[in-house]
């Protein structure tokens, strides 16, 4: 309470400030800890958290769901042992009053109704055809997959200096209509655009 007291205090400075912590906490809410109790959280654990916790701060189309209890649908292209921890993940969880449901399936065409999707290590041949079927679609696509952002994908998990990071390509984003909160995008290590040129995010000033 001192703290929210001291920032009302700061008269037109304030709503900076406010900005400020909101970034923070944030930046808390997507620092998974590496360790669980006694026990190393895995890759796949810290990655399936980030997706969770990216589902807080992104906005589909208004179309996109048809009634208001829809769920928000994950996606997995391919086999990955992503599946068990996003399933961990995502079980009996709901974000932005919607319940959430993991899927799986071996095509993009069969995941067309997700609002995002995780592409494996193993449909990584198929890739360009897979952004391409998906290219438009208010479906957030998301890999670990090596310059996934730089080749049309729109989030790409990747680990640096033992914690899991994040590039974004927001030309990507904004044509399948889909809002990504200015938050998130500050905290993302490189934000991209479709002609590969890359700014420095404001997170690494």
């Amino acid at each position: 309470m001192a703290i929210l007291e001291n920032i009302w205090a700061l008269g037109p400075r304030r709503d900076q400030a406010f900005r400020r912590i909101a970034c923070l906490l944030l930046a808390v809410a997507l620092s998974v800890p590496a360790v669980h109790g006694q026990r190393s959280a895995s890759e796949e654990e810290l990655k399936a958290a980030f997706i969770f916790r990216f589902l807080n701060f992104i906005e589909w189309p208004e179309n996109t769901f048809e009634k208001e209890d829809d769920p928000i649908i994950v996606g997995l292209l391919g086999e990955s042992p992503m599946e068990k921890e996003l399933d961990k993940a995502l079980s009996g969880k709901y974000v932005q009053e919607r319940p959430l449901q993991l899927k799986l399936g071996a095509t993009a065409e069969a995941l067309k109704d997700c609002q995002v999707v995780f592409i494996a290590e193993s449909a990584s041949e198929e890739l360009a055809a897979v952004l391409e079927q998906l290219k438009g679609a208010p479906i957030v696509t998301v890999s670990d997959l090596p310059d996934f952002a730089r080749k049309g994908g729109m989030i790409q998990l990747f680990r640096a200096d033992n914690k899991v990071r994040f590039d974004i390509n927001m030309d990507s984003v904004k044509s399948a209509k889909i809002k990504i909160s200015s938050r998130l995008i500050q905290l993302a290590s490189s934000i991209l655009s479709a002609e590969d040129t890359v700014q420095e995010s404001a997170s690494r000033s």
